[in-house]
């Protein structure tokens, strides 16, 4: 356990610690604590206008888009799962959402969502952009592309999470729901949702970490340009930006309570049993006579032919339009999962003199002028090699030291397990500002600035509280016996790396590919510290939003370079992903 707990509560202990320290001060800049002043800053905080007005765009962004990604999420999951005909194609095309570099995908919504950039918007639209603008502000649109974009990663990410619960849904369960329930939406909301509870809780909880990580990532991408606070950002601002440390520290603490509200209540929704009811044996003569047949048909066929299955389950054979339906929806989930990616790909072999014909979804002389141009005027080569270190490295830390103190807590009964592995988890929901200005510091003066290996330490604090949890869940739920049986003949280690390690293969490509998402995909710490050529990350080194417009094919070139191997890793271990999500969920199943 010693390596996580280093890398995890000593990246974040301090910090939480100094942050405490600091606004008790009138501390201004990075010279650390000042002079006592009490709670003052936390009386400026909550009376603060800012302050208050960026509580409300906090409440009002995680509402809304917390209910469309839910809503998507479950109706992706549903088509997926029932699909039968190109569902590999489909489950891809969700899953590269995920892996795809959020500091690069977020480039495509920025500027489809901001006319007139493109001659194909039509005057309606730019009519409804700025009476929006002139009503509600001149961000909106900005803050919208963030939530489209927002809604659109999270929504794909938890439905593979959905999808890996629904897979292990019990087929007699199902069967029986079919008879019992009168239609499709009873057997959902009574059977499937209460189900997936554990899916869908801890799916939300992740989503909306993501969610705010995502937003101070664009936000720090276009330098500031957006203006429409969350409290995320404006405690950034406030740090960063106006150099009023103490003040900054106190927004961030303010945050807090919410966040630990938030991971009680779910908490309490994943970790609930559910009631178990009396059960009642159902007399014959009070069943239904067409039930009664149906049971006795079914009793006399051990195991029935398809066409049986069909009859028996109560339901009839699909017909053409059933499956045309689903088919069409099928599409429609594939094109919105897809289309903006396909569209940065687009723009880098569709030349710019193609603008004036006004459809920017074809290009009728492609050429790799933009990926050429990409390689020639940037050291985009050196920028690959630097993010390939940090993901190969970092995940590769992330999953020895996920695997031993999930193993530890898991397998080894120590004293207070649960509650080490819930705060191992928890830390994943502190605010990344909280984290910057004392690491910052700390790694001045270890001379750690301006470098890969800073980042590959600071990634973890995002990574191993989640794998090692993922890894506790799968392994508690690991038979004893296994173990038991081995330690006739072998020793613990042996029995670990012979047995328990190759029954874990589908968690730790779960644990590795989650890990791979969230580092490639961050801003924060690494537009900070890293800041010389030869040091940075693909995304810091593109700059994204704030890149000039002549330099468009360019840049699109550049993130095609970037994501399309991470994309292609990924997605070969797409299928474990799902099953190791399932294994650890059903607690060593």
């Amino acid at each position: 356990m010693a390596p996580a707990a280093v890398l995890v509560f000593g990246l974040i202990v301090y910090p939480v610690v100094y942050d405490v320290a600091v606004s008790l001060t009138d501390a201004q800049g990075f010279g650390g604590p000042g002079q006592f002043v009490g709670l003052a800053n936390f009386r400026a905080v909550l009376g603060s206008t800012a302050f208050q007005t960026a509580g409300l765009n906090s409440a009002l962004y995680t509402l809304v888009t917390a209910s469309l990604r839910v809503v998507l999420s479950i109706a992706m999951a549903l088509v997926l799962w029932q699909l039968r005909w190109g569902r590999a194609v489909l489950f891809i095309a969700l899953f590269v959402p995920w892996v795809f570099p959020a500091a690069l995908s977020a480039f495509a919504f920025y500027w489809l969502l901001s006319p007139p950039f493109h001659t194909f918007y039509t005057q309606w639209v730019l009519d409804l952009r700025f009476g929006l603008a002139d009503t509600l502000g001149q961000d909106l649109w900005h803050v919208g592309a963030i939530a489209f974009h927002d809604v659109w990663r999270s929504s794909t990410f938890m439905a593979i999470f959905l999808l890996a619960g629904l897979n292990s849904l019990p087929t007699e369960q199902l069967d029986y729901a079919r008879i019992e329930c009168g239609n499709g939406w009873q057997r959902f909301w009574y059977v499937i949702l209460p189900m997936l509870r554990r899916f869908l809780v801890l799916g939300l909880l992740l989503s909306l970490v993501i969610s705010f990580i995502d937003y101070t990532n664009i936000y720090l991408q276009s330098g500031g340009r957006i203006t429409w606070p969350l409290v995320g950002t404006l405690s950034y601002r406030t740090s960063f930006f106006d150099g009023d440390t103490a003040l900054g520290s106190a927004m961030t603490l303010a945050q807090l309570p919410v966040w630990f509200f938030v991971l009680w209540l779910g908490f309490r929704l994943f970790e609930r049993e559910p009631r178990s009811a009396p059960v009642r044996e159902v007399e014959t003569s009070r069943r239904p006579e067409w039930l009664n047949r149906l049971l006795a048909v079914k009793e006399r066929i051990p195991v029935a032919p398809r066409r049986a299955q069909w009859l028996l389950s109560g339901r009839t054979w699909p017909n053409v339009r059933r499956r045309l339906w689903l088919g069409l929806r099928a599409a429609a989930i594939g094109i919105f999962a897809v289309f903006p990616i396909w569209w940065i790909f687009l723009q880098a072999i569709r030349p710019v003199e193609e603008d004036v014909y006004g459809n920017p979804f074809w290009t009728w002389a492609p050429t790799l002028k933009g990926f050429q141009e990409a390689l020639e005027d940037r050291p985009i080569i050196t920028w690959l090699l630097n993010t390939g270190i940090v993901l190969v490295v970092g995940v590769a830390i992330t999953l020895l030291v996920s695997v031993l103190a999930g193993y530890a807590l898991g397998r080894l009964k120590v004293p207070g397990r649960r509650w080490i592995a819930r705060l191992l988890f928890a830390s994943y929901f502190l605010p990344q500002p909280m984290v910057l200005v004392p690491i910052y510091q700390v790694f001045l003066g270890l001379q750690l600035d301006n470098t890969l290996l800073s980042i590959i330490l600071l990634n973890q604090t995002l990574t191993v509280p989640f794998a090692t949890w993922l890894c506790f869940s799968f392994f508690e739920g690991l038979p004893p016996d296994i173990e038991e049986h081995a330690a006739l003949e072998a020793s613990r280690w042996q029995a670990f790396r012979g047995i328990i390690l190759p029954l874990s293969w589908p968690v730790i490509i779960a644990a590795g590919i989650f890990a791979a998402g969230v580092m490639a995909s961050d801003f924060v710490y690494s537009g900070l510290l890293l800041v010389h050529n030869d040091v940075k990350t693909i995304a810091v080194g593109l700059g994204i939003i704030g890149i000039s417009l002549d330099e468009f094919d360019t840049i699109t070139g550049g993130i095609g370079l970037a994501a399309t191997p991470l994309v292609i890793v990924c997605s070969a271990f797409a299928p474990a992903y799902v099953k190791g999500l399932s294994a650890a969920m059903l607690e060593g199943s």
